[in-house]
């Protein structure tokens, strides 16, 4: 919600007309060309394209205060311009001081409010490296070409076992005693565990 209001808001900035806006004037314009003729790395032709681009900055800081003072005017009068503004903007709730509502197109979180930290850096909160890294290395095995062969080569081995083995005998025939029936699937009870226990388990051992 608030990014759809972000790209809204800077598209209908970046179409506000800046002819009749209020430009820079010599003054100021000449300060800046000395202090960036001062430099030493910058000629003539760069210093009008350095120009141009400070009086359309220029021109953009200007656009940008006339639409807060539209966004954010809480008067219903006409001269507002609150409606010349058919669209809904949403942003996030910022200071009623009006020079922090003038920072909310610089982001969504409002950076005038956060509280300023006593060191520069970053709070990493404590946590346990050894386990943290013994973890990292044990999922990194998952994309490791020899790991997912030898995954693939058991998965098929036990899906041929479930299709290949039952643990009972369903192929019966002919009416039977339930102690013949009981012996029956004890048998195939029996076969199962030893193919599991011994065989089956050492030929996937070689395949890892």
């Amino acid at each position: 919600m608030y990014a759809d209001s972000q790209i809204r808001y800077n598209l209908i900035l970046s179409f506000m007309a800046t002819d009749e806006l209020h430009e820079l004037d010599s003054e100021q314009i000449n300060r800046i060309n000395n202090m960036a003729m001062n430099q030493g790395t910058i000629n003539n032709q760069s210093a009008s394209s350095l120009m141009a681009e400070v009086n359309k900055n220029y021109s953009r800081t200007m656009n940008k205060e006339i639409l807060h003072k539209a966004i954010f005017s809480q008067s219903n009068e006409e001269s507002s311009g609150n409606e010349l503004i058919q669209i809904d903007l949403k942003f996030p709730e910022q200071s009623n001081d009006f020079v922090f509502k003038s920072s909310l197109a610089e982001g969504v979180g409002n950076r005038f409010n956060k509280e300023v930290p006593y060191f520069a850096m970053i709070p990493i909160p404590a946590h346990d490296f050894p386990k943290k890294f013994s973890d990292f290395c044990f999922n990194s095995l998952y994309i490791k070409q020899e790991v997912i062969e030898a995954m693939v080569k058991i998965r098929t081995s036990c899906n041929d076992l479930i299709q290949s083995s039952r643990l009972f005998n369903c192929t019966l025939d002919k009416t039977i005693r339930l102690e013949e029936f009981k012996q029956l699937q004890n048998s195939v009870n029996a076969q199962i565990k030893f193919a599991t226990r011994d065989q089956w388990v050492n030929k996937n051992l070689c395949k890892i």
